[in-house]
């Protein structure tokens, strides 16, 4: 009973917080549209406020090329997060924390507005991508950053009478977004973690938003981008962890040696993750006894002898694996929830509107103590140092693909990049990215005559020139192209460095995660 009464109180204060509970003032501010277009924008009648913003998100060229990002690594085949699925899985997460928290129907169109725009900004091939432009601009001493560029499309590029998805962005959703990146608004992660900025390296465009539209960039972000940003959290903690446990199951030897180990090791760093596991344990034990037994081989598995191959059941394991990411996200969820409430009840006497949440001295919306520290400390970098550099181990070398597609796109009269190709790609790259061409390398017709423009220009050195023509390829790239794009150009304009990459077919200690016809998922 006494439980029960604490989080009815701390349900009211969370029920405080929602848009509609701001100030008038507050609210005509966040509803004011951020526009440089030449026509007025005409919103959609029949769809709530921050919902025509999430919808124009959603139908952008950006948004949709995300399917053809990977996650964690190269992979053609679905049985993998993509960049696409990922972002759905914040916006789904979103809405489920912002309903636990009693937010409005409008505050949760605002949250999944926020949590929609937070990767579009990726280059191709993600980090590895943005690694190759910052070595190319270290010299020039400004850095290309995937949320800036997000920022950059959801503010500008589709913010022009010229844009089919009609976009101009509510101040709401751009100050949810761009407060997700500056440092005071997540006390306690340190500069290694994610959205992890500072206030002086926002992008010029920004800051003059703020100083015409008012972002209240000293404050803390609003209940909605809080939500959106520790949803991200969630979501990729879930889902990169699952992803690992599918490699562990496409193993024959899943149990034993290298992958006994290193899963071992994730679950130790990880007790929630490792909670969520024994609870199913007994299931998958099971399942697996089950597979082995020849005399359930029609229901388990499919024999070759001339090949030696068997096909293991993907529904059963993704069954399991769906089973296993819904008890981990629930728990992480649960934790959010109640520490959020706690932050509140704690924090009610300084809140009496919902906009009086930026004036508090850290995030409402939070983990616990325990849960942020095993996250940040443990479990970001077991995967920033063991997992991701051991899948992408001797795999398809995107890092000297990117350097020579960016190359075929910046003039011609700059000096040329050494291409080195560190790793050569499997042989089943053709699986992977085949059939995806590019007629040519050439910018559509605006994007090349501004490249043209900065190029001409007198009053710039060449250094000047360089510098702005770097960053504005990548800005085309971030906006227009995907994995599967630049692997396309690649392999159709530079055949005899394609066949070079060809020739290994080195795999990774982990399994293989190149693309396999479905129902193939599993073949060894």
């Amino acid at each position: 009973m006494v439980e029960a009464a604490e989080h009815q109180i701390r349900k009211y204060y969370s029920l405080l917080l929602s848009y509609e509970l701001r100030s008038e003032d507050d609210q005509a501010h966040g509803c004011q549209r951020v526009s440089s277009r030449q026509s007025a924008f005409q919103r959609n009648p029949q769809t709530s406020l921050f919902e025509d913003d999430l919808k124009a998100i959603q139908r952008s060229a950006p948004y949709k090329n995300l399917t053809n990002f990977f996650q964690i690594a190269p992979s053609h085949s679905t049985f993998f997060e993509s960049r696409g699925s990922h972002t759905e899985e914040v916006i789904r997460v979103s809405e489920k924390i912002a309903r636990r928290l009693g937010l409005s129907q409008e505050s949760i169109h605002l949250t999944k507005a926020i949590a929609a725009q937070h990767d579009i900004g990726h280059l191709p091939f993600s980090h590895e991508g943005e690694e190759v432009v910052n070595e190319l601009l270290e010299k020039h001493g400004v850095k290309f950053d995937h949320d800036h560029a997000g920022l950059d499309i959801v503010c500008n590029l589709l913010n022009t009478k010229d844009s089919p998805a009609g976009m101009e962005p509510t101040v709401a959703v751009v100050e949810g977004a761009v407060k997700r990146y500056v440092q005071k608004f997540l006390s306690g992660l340190t500069e290694e973690t994610h959205y992890v900025r500072n206030k002086d390296k926002l992008p010029d465009f920004i800051l003059e938003i703020d100083e015409k539209y008012n972002l209240h960039l000293d404050k803390c972000n609003h209940i909605e981008g809080q939500v959106a940003a520790i949803s991200d959290w969630v979501a990729f903690t879930v889902t990169d962890i699952a992803d690992v446990l599918k490699l562990m199951l496409r193993s024959p030897d899943y149990d034993t040696g290298e992958m006994k180990e290193f899963f071992d090791g994730l679950m130790e760093r990880f007790p929630l993750a490792k909670e969520s596991y024994e609870e199913l344990k007994g299931d998958l034990k099971s399942f697996f006894a089950k597979r082995n037994d020849a005399g359930n081989k029609d229901q388990y598995r499919i024999t070759e002898p001339e090949k030696g191959n068997v096909k293991v059941s993907q529904i059963r394991v993704e069954h399991f694996i769906k089973q296993f990411s819904a008890k981990l996200e629930n728990k992480l969820i649960d934790d959010v929830v109640m520490q959020t409430e706690e932050n509140l009840e704690e924090n009610a006497f300084r809140i009496n509107k919902a906009e009086h949440i930026r004036d508090l001295d850290k995030n409402m919306v939070a983990f616990s103590d325990g849960l942020l520290s095993t996250m940040v400390n443990d479990v970001a970098s077991f995967f920033k140092h063991d997992v991701y550099p051991k899948i992408t181990e001797n795999h398809l070398d995107v890092k000297a693909i990117f350097r020579v597609v960016f190359q075929d796109f910046l003039p011609k009269t700059q000096t040329q990049m050494t291409i080195p190709f560190t790793n050569e790609a499997p042989d089943d790259v053709e699986k992977t990215y085949g059939g995806f061409f590019v007629p040519e390398i050439k910018m559509p017709q605006d994007w090349d005559k501004a490249l043209q423009e900065i190029m001409k220009d007198g009053e710039l050195s060449q250094p000047e020139k360089e510098k702005k023509a770097i960053l504005h390829v990548a800005r085309y790239m971030s906006a227009n192209l995907s994995d599967w794009d630049v692997m396309s150009l690649f392999k159709a304009h530079h055949k005899e460095q394609y066949d070079r990459m060809m020739v290994s077919s080195k795999r990774t200690a982990l399994p293989d995660l190149a693309y396999q016809p479905p129902g193939d998922a599993f073949q060894r």
